[in-house]
């Protein structure tokens, strides 16, 4: 890549307009061979503006597609880590939101085909701090579902990433099954006129993911 080029490049990756970054974000992956510090820096960077509210989420939203932490991993697998690591922590200030789901999705991914103990930390603190954690469960119970174990159509999954999958599924229900039955019996303990007269949308939210 020509200096002039990397010049435009780095621009464009700082323009204010977060449009002109979404389509960089869309494009950006074909420079991964040539300059892949480019991709790095760049990733690294919108993930850490995610709190100042300047695009970066949508941004995110339109660079983050299909298998885009995969190159990232096979060059460097210690600092994919620590990105997708940062990544968590940041969007977890947004409300329900799909980059949420797409963390947990990676997560399950990473636990139940490659096997990383970090992730079921991450998976397993998930569903302890349970609702606050829904969207990224959502994700990862997702992948447990569609990816390690299809109904309807064949897995290259082995047994081991299964008994993961599985593990994690039991898991998540069971714990989600004494949150709904306690807040439940929270409700039923108020006097008729105190009960609310819709239930709060996480509860509606924890109740499809385990149905």
């Amino acid at each position: 890549i020509e200096a002039q080029d990397r010049a435009l490049l780095q621009t464009l990756s700082k323009d204010i307009d977060p449009r002109v970054r979404f389509y960089l974000g869309r494009l950006v992956w074909r420079f991964f061979d040539k300059w892949p510090e480019f991709i790095w820096n760049t990733l690294e960077r919108w993930i850490a503006e995610i709190p100042s509210n300047n695009g970066s989420p949508g941004v995110l939203r339109g660079t983050l597609q299909n298998g885009w932490f995969w190159p990232l991993w096979k060059s460097d697998e210690k600092r994919a880590t620590t990105l997708i690591r940062r990544l968590r922590h940041e969007v977890a200030s947004l409300k329900k939101d799909d980059l949420r789901q797409m963390v947990g999705d990676w997560l399950g991914i990473l636990w139940f085909r490659k096997e990383q103990e970090w992730c079921h930390a991450l998976l397993q603190e998930d569903i302890k701090a349970l609702p606050e954690n829904i969207d990224e469960l959502e994700g990862a119970e997702y992948t447990a579902l569609e990816l390690i174990m299809p109904r309807n159509a064949g897995t290259t999954s082995d047994e081991d990433q299964r008994k993961r999958a599985l593990a994690f599924l039991i898991e998540l229900i069971s714990h989600s099954h004494s949150i709904l039955t306690t807040s439940q019996e929270e409700v039923n303990a108020l006097p008729p006129e105190k009960r609310p007269k819709e239930l709060p949308p996480w509860v509606r939210q924890l109740a499809n993911l385990v149905h």
